[in-house]
């Protein structure tokens, strides 16, 4: 699979990588750019030793382009005192772009699992089952006003006072798609297979 063979490649070995060039797309900017990544920064090469959790330390999601925006949702407004206020999102400007299950939590941390959302539906299915378990959901957000992507931990209640489990209105669709900033005309790719994944 396209997963297994990314971790093979990047995975230390007996004759470890020093560093990986990457082929990049930006859903938003819909551009492609390479991307040299120095996997021996502060470390033995290829080590994953750099202080923190994986080899590389970021989350990839590969996936198909069909030239469709990024899937996405758009924070409409926020009602005070609601559960996506009080995780700090706002509204208009932000745009909730993926989700992660948090499967332990303590003071301290917080281990999160994958919890990939590949369809419009995906998102409120999640919204809800946290929502039945009393359970911690980590959102990424996208926020167009400072062109900057966030981890957030919201807490889903139902009983908070007011609309909804997360206290906040959502736009899905042409209309609430992410501001593409001008970008150019649509880069030739070819089809990839959609899988997520942590390194």
């Amino acid at each position: 699979t396209p997963e297994r063979q990314l971790h093979s490649l990047l995975r230390p070995t007996s004759q470890a990588l020093s560093s990986v060039d990457l082929t990049v797309y930006s859903s938003k900017q819909r551009t492609v750019r390479q991307v040299h990544i120095d996997l021996a920064s502060g470390s033995e090469p290829g080590s994953g030793q750099w202080g923190g959790q994986g080899l590389l330390g970021v989350s990839v999601r590969l996936c198909c382009s069909t030239g469709q925006p990024a899937l996405a949702w758009r924070v409409l407004d926020v009602a005070p005192g609601s559960p996506a206020s009080v995780a700090g999102l706002r509204p208009d400007s932000d745009f909730i772009v993926g989700g992660a299950a948090v499967v332990d939590c303590d003071a301290a941390d917080c281990r999160t699992g994958s919890a990939p959302l590949h369809t419009h539906e995906d998102l409120f299915e999640l919204i809800e089952s946290h929502a039945a378990a009393q359970s911690a959901l980590q959102l990424h957000v996208y926020c167009s006003s400072t062109e900057q992507f966030r981890l957030l931990t919201v807490r889903p209640d139902p009983n908070w006072g007011g609309d909804g489990a997360l206290g906040c209105g959502l736009g899905y669709g042409y209309l609430h798609q992410i501001p593409d900033g001008g970008a150019a005309s649509e880069p030739p790719l070819r089809t990839l297979h959609r899988f997520e994944t942590d390194f």
